[in-house]
């Protein structure tokens, strides 16, 4: 979870969609932003819209073929492109503005495309976020801190906000989705215009996104701001972030394993930051000079009348590395991909201009892919014919000539039959005794379109619980006390890397001792915890 942000949506790229009804006229200039984190970038999916009925929203913000789409309606209208491309699982800051004579998009906080253009007032009647009323361009991804303003943001005031939580009373704010709520099927507006929405099918989720300035009701923040020499020292902080903001020889020091979710640390010259954490969900620092911060994040405890085997001790061990990972019960679905009986529209572009004497090339992706046979043809004057076509299982690149002497208009229509999953099939492989034992541990490997055939699933569902090791028992031949006896406890590393060291506790049910120029032990345990 993340500093002082709970929650925030994941909508599946299905049907998952935020609507709000609303009234809204001449917002001309405006600036909208919001946090994503896309798991599909290649297609035509809807991040926001605003929405006013027709075939030309006032406004919308998709991906398309790696690139986020600013598109504002109007009798001249545009698709304006981003210079970067997306990359899938990555969490982007996404700023659109227009300020009546310029289009910009802004990621991270820094510029990446402007294009000059003047359209008309914008109105709407309706918002939405994850898809817009006229198509099915769903998204698949999380949002959070979904923010639309009445005027044009400058680089400096998206920088000030982007990682804040805003009060919500702000100058301009016209609708502010915070996604915290954590539950239920309405996102309510923190906004002044309480422009709240329905839910539809999107699932809430730990928030991914640091903020700052906002203590939660109830909750303890410590915060501190330090120069010169001077000193701050606190025993213990129970609550959601630690704070501090220190220049020359300040220092600051937290200890008794405070738990807290959150340490965030500007630091310059000689400054200093000392913790000592039993619950870190996040870590921010800025340092500047020979600053320093120091956080350990773990304390190892060995229960009373445990003997304990390191890694130093042991020679071989027989146990999975991450026992709380472990499952006993694989099921893999075949899914069989088949063509539509008859060629079906998979594609249809909004009207392309095409310039006099000239092609104009472009590159589309069907709306579900992947399609076989696919087949481009023109709504077009005479005058204008298609050239050259190349077929892809996700799209098509398609060359358009004008070969009159007056610009035309022309639409694009491809027709194909779309591969789709018939026939779906269950392959499960279980391991019984490890049932008996832990109980069931199951695991779905589920709408993977590689799974063609059922001897492919079978090889999955065996390689996958044979990798998992479902079992509670450890085997570790090691060097050291031959005293143990059984019923004893051993406490045995089961993951260690960095400042992480997780232990097994384990009875002893089994030991197997001899003397090859010191005292050699195997020793079988059953897992406790």
């Amino acid at each position: 979870m993340a500093l002082n942000n709970p929650y925030t949506l994941s909508f599946d790229g299905v049907d998952d969609r935020i609507d709000r009804a609303v009234s809204r006229t001449n917002i001309q200039s405006h600036t909208i932003e919001f946090w994503a984190k896309p798991r599909k970038v290649s297609a035509l999916e809807t991040f926001f819209c605003l929405g006013d009925g027709s075939s030309k929203p006032p406004v919308l913000i998709r991906t398309n073929n790696y690139k986020i789409e600013y598109y504002l309606g109007s009798a001249s209208s545009t698709v304006f492109k981003s210079n970067s491309s997306l990359m899938v699982d990555s969490l982007i800051h996404v700023a659109c503005v227009y300020n009546l004579s310029n289009l910009s998009i802004y990621i991270n906080g820094k510029l990446d495309a402007s294009i000059s253009y003047n359209a008309n007032i914008v109105s709407f009647i309706n918002v939405s976020i994850g898809n817009w009323e006229r198509t099915s361009q769903y998204y698949n991804g999380s949002m959070d801190e979904v923010r639309l303003w009445n005027y044009a943001r400058s680089q400096e005031q998206i920088n000030e906000t982007m990682n804040k939580k805003l009060k919500g009373d702000e100058s301009g704010l016209i609708l502010y989705y915070r996604f915290d709520e954590g539950t239920g099927s309405i996102a309510h507006d923190s906004s002044p215009s309480s422009f709240d929405g329905t839910i539809t099918g999107a699932t809430w989720v730990p928030g991914e996104v640091d903020l700052s300035d906002l203590t939660p009701p109830g909750q303890n923040l410590l915060s501190a701001y330090l120069a010169g020499g001077a000193y701050l020292s606190n025993n213990s902080v129970l609550g959601k972030g630690l704070s501090s903001n220190l220049s020359a020889g300040a220092e600051m020091s937290v200890g008794s394993f405070a738990r807290t979710r959150g340490l965030s640390a500007k630091l310059k010259a000689q400054a200093t930051t000392t913790s000592k954490l039993t619950l870190l969900a996040s870590l921010n620092a800025s340092l500047e000079g020979l600053a320093t911060i120091r956080t350990g994040i773990l304390k190892l405890i060995i229960p009373p009348g445990t003997y304990e085997i390191t890694a130093d001790d042991y020679f071989r061990k027989e146990q999975p590395a991450k026992s709380d990972e472990l499952v006993n019960s694989i099921k893999v679905y075949v899914n069989p991909l088949m063509p539509s009986d008859a060629a079906v529209e998979v594609y249809k572009s909004p009207l392309i201009k095409i310039p006099a004497g000239q092609s104009v090339i472009t590159t589309i992706q069907y709306n579900e892919p992947p399609v076989l046979e696919a087949v481009a043809t023109l709504d077009s004057p005479p005058d204008v014919s298609i050239t050259n076509a190349t077929y892809y299982a996700w799209g098509a690149e398609v060359t358009i000539t004008n070969s009159g002497a007056v610009d035309a208009d022309a639409t694009l229509l491809i027709t194909g039959k779309p591969l789709k999953v018939l026939g779906k099939q269950l392959i499960s492989v279980k391991d019984e005794k490890s049932i008996r034992d832990n109980g069931l541990l199951e695991f779905e490997f589920r709408d993977n379109p590689l799974v063609q055939t059922t001897e492919m699933a079978e090889k999955i569902a065996n390689n996958l619980i044979s990798f998992s090791i479902p079992r509670r028992d450890v085997r570790v031949e090691w060097r050291g006390n031959p005293a143990l006896i059984l019923a004893d406890k051993i406490n045995v590393p089961e993951y260690q890397k960095g400042l992480i060291d997780k232990r097994g506790l384990f009875y002893i049910i089994k030991q197997n001792i001899r003397y090859d120029g010191g005292l050699r032990t195997t020793t079988e345990g059953r897992k406790i915890k």
